[in-house]
């Protein structure tokens, strides 16, 4: 399985250094902060590693695919195929509380906020 890296740049180097030679690190996101390049040699003494960044834009040509896309996502769901990964849901007053659960890194999903 490939690494897929939405924080970067704090953990790139971790998740370049875990892979066999000639894996693939899928970076999709940027929580941390924009990274401005990323050096080939890097990749190739890490193993000759694949670095991808897809974007959503270049994989969805019109609004008539995403919105296919997004049936179909929704099938998926509504049949149990998929599971929406949901930790936490706290009301609003919780925001803090909700903050620190999501810099705590200690749970798996989503923490939502409740307006009613």
């Amino acid at each position: 399985m490939s690494p897929m890296d939405a924080v970067r740049p704090v953990t790139l180097d971790k998740t370049i250094r875990c892979l066999r030679p000639r894996g693939l690190v899928v970076l999709y996101g940027n929580t941390s902060g924009l990274i401005e390049s990323i050096s080939p040699m890097a990749l190739g003494n890490a193993g000759s590693l694949f670095f991808t960044r897809p974007r959503l834009a270049n994989h969805m040509r019109n609004a008539a695919e995403a919105g296919a896309r997004m049936n179909d996502l929704l099938g998926c769901i509504g049949s149990g195929r998929l599971r929406r990964a949901l930790a936490e849901v706290l009301p609003l007053e919780r925001a803090a509380d909700a903050h620190r659960l999501i810099q705590s890194r200690a749970m798996i999903g989503r923490v939502l906020l409740s307006v009613r």
